[in-house]
């Protein structure tokens, strides 16, 4: 079989690209395999830096390197040898590598072999010298680029922000973009969220910095002043040079007016306290994410108003319309309040009062406390971070959908962007249904472990637990939920549905006259409804009482 010689290029600009060095370098690498009479591959890498401490980061080079390894690969060319790396880590890790599997180095200077020990010295002494020259090279450009910036006749570097773009390496006006710059200010001034100004973007087909016309809530936050106030727009910006810590002023042309510019920070102020000023609420409640308001399917919060001397449990939709306003639906309540002391101890002593005539129950104790039972924190670590995750996918899939349906329904031909979000939506479809099924294994399977092992030496004391962390585990273990239904105006319906058929439930006997042949649980049922009446009290504090209770005769939901 022929010997090959594998050339490897690489320019660290799309400009280079355009330009002659690719071309020039793969020249030279086909005309040093025809003096060496080898054969030749080529290893083109394109744009890529060479100043990243890990070449794994460069595809073509990784290949490269795997297959180096796998003693495919005995001669390699290079124009020079800072097109392999100019980081002194990178670099030492790839002349480790030539070195242990005896590779050929070709560069535009000559051949090295790492059998020769005089070439092993040269090839040493030329990389110090290699990396010199790199940094010095860095340190130039490095001084002229903040010259440039002092004298205001560079832009810092990168791509331009929205609404400008470079000429001759100055910003100039875009003003195709301008026209929706200012529109984005004057929509948010106006006191729209970034997924409004999102939408419309979309829907406009505007397309963002890297060209696409898929945005999120984050591009749009950048260009509203997330990161610089809006100074860039009112004809200013600074630069920072990592190395000395220096900061340039630099000028910029001024496109926005200074009045729209100031009303967007001060709606960004006014959102921002809006955030920060709310005091975290520190109080516990035994039963908020169990209850949930059987009016439109929130769940139910607690709050406690020291100074007034309230407590109560609320159905979260109005929280919910303001947050998701012109994403969500609204969503139409009438439940109103309900106090929290009586709520709650209404649900435990009806909890107390299955539980304690349970056959089942003690079933499923007596079979735990007789059988081996350990510690699965980790495991409910792990239960709780996916179940957070999970939630977050499933909101930013409920988004993405609505922006879908917005897409389709749009006269315009959104086509490559509606591709882009079937596919996103199909991941996050994948993902959010392999993670739920994770969840609901473990979960199964560490509550039930837990759970029964942490009661079975309580079972004849439950009614007793005061503790609310206790009782709250205590409920977990046995409710799905609480359904709070609304049935005049002092009238609210509490339904606990269980998780298993407590009530109710009977022991049958295989032989009544001999026990010893044992016995079994004849199910009951799921749910138990309670009627109260809200009343008001003196000092106007809502009070709560049982008028009835029954038991349902509907099954599992």
């Amino acid at each position: 079989m022929d010997e090959y010689l594998h050339i490897y290029t690489r320019v660290s600009t799309a400009i280079q690209e355009k330009g002659t060095s690719l071309d020039y370098q793969t020249e030279l690498g086909k005309k040093c395999a025809k003096d060496n009479g080898l054969e030749c591959e080529i290893h083109n890498e394109g744009v890529h830096t060479s100043s990243s401490e890990d070449p794994m980061e460069r595809p073509v080079l990784r290949t490269l390197l795997a297959r180096i390894e796998n003693g495919e690969i005995r001669n390699l060319f290079v124009y020079n040898q800072d097109r392999l790396s100019r980081n002194e880590i990178a670099w030492t890790t790839i002349k480790v590598i030539l070195m242990r599997h005896k590779v050929t180095l070709y560069t535009e200077n000559g051949k090295i072999s790492f059998d020769n020990a005089m070439d092993r010295l040269l090839f040493g002494v030329i990389s110090e010298i290699t990396a010199y020259e790199n940094a010095l090279r860095s340190e130039r450009t490095r001084q002229g680029k903040l010259r440039s910036l002092r004298e205001g006749k560079t832009w810092k570097g990168g791509p331009p922000n929205f609404g400008y773009q470079l000429k001759e390496k100055q910003l100039i006006p875009n003003d195709n973009e301008v026209v929706w710059l200012k529109k984005i200010f004057e929509i948010y001034s106006d006191g729209k969220p970034l997924s409004f100004i999102r939408m419309e973007l979309i829907k406009n087909k505007i397309k963002t910095r890297r060209g696409k016309t898929l945005w999120n809530d984050r591009s749009v936050d950048v260009i509203l002043g997330a990161e610089n106030n809006c100074d860039i727009y009112a004809g200013s910006y600074t630069y920072r040079d990592k190395k000395s810590g220096e900061v340039i002023k630099c000028k910029s042309p001024q496109i926005l007016p200074m009045k729209l510019i100031e009303q967007v920070r001060k709606e960004r102020k006014k959102r921002t306290s809006m955030r920060t000023v709310r005091e975290v609420d520190t109080n516990y409640y035994l039963l908020r994410d169990l209850l949930i308001c059987d009016e439109c399917g929130s769940k139910m919060w607690g709050r406690i108003n020291h100074k007034l001397k309230r407590e109560f449990y609320y159905c979260k939709s109005g929280h919910d319309n303001y947050r998701y306003k012109n994403t969500k639906p609204t969503k139409t309540c009438s439940l109103g309040n309900i106090p929290i002391k009586q709520t709650e101890d209404i649900v435990w002593d009806t909890v107390m009062d299955v539980m304690e005539q349970s056959n089942l129950f003690k079933d499923e104790v007596k079979t735990q406390v007789t059988s081996s039972s350990s510690s699965m924190d980790d495991q409910r670590l792990l239960i709780e971070n996916k179940r957070k995750n999970v939630s977050r996918q499933k909101s930013k899939l409920t988004q993405e959908n609505q922006l879908l349906s917005l897409l389709n329904n749009h006269e315009d031909d959104h086509q490559d962007t509606i591709k882009q979000l079937e596919l996103k939506i199909l991941n996050l479809d994948i993902n959010i249904s392999e993670e739920e099924k994770l969840v609901q294994e473990l979960d199964e399977k560490v509550r039930w472990v837990d759970w029964v092992g942490q009661f079975a030496k309580k079972i004849d004391n439950l009614r007793d637990v005061t503790e609310p962390m206790e009782r709250r585990t205590f409920l977990d273990g046995v409710l799905s939920k609480i359904e709070v239904k609304k049935i005049d105006m002092h009238i609210r319906s509490i339904n606990l549905k269980f998780k298993y058929p407590y009530i109710n439930d009977s022991l049958k006997w295989n032989d009544p006259q001999d026990k010893s042949k044992g016995y079994e649980i004849l199910d009951g049922e799921y749910n138990r409804m309670i009627q109260s009446k809200l009343s008001k009290s003196v000092g106007k504090k809502t009070e709560m009482e049982i008028i009835s209770k029954n038991v349902s005769t509907t099954k599992k939901v």
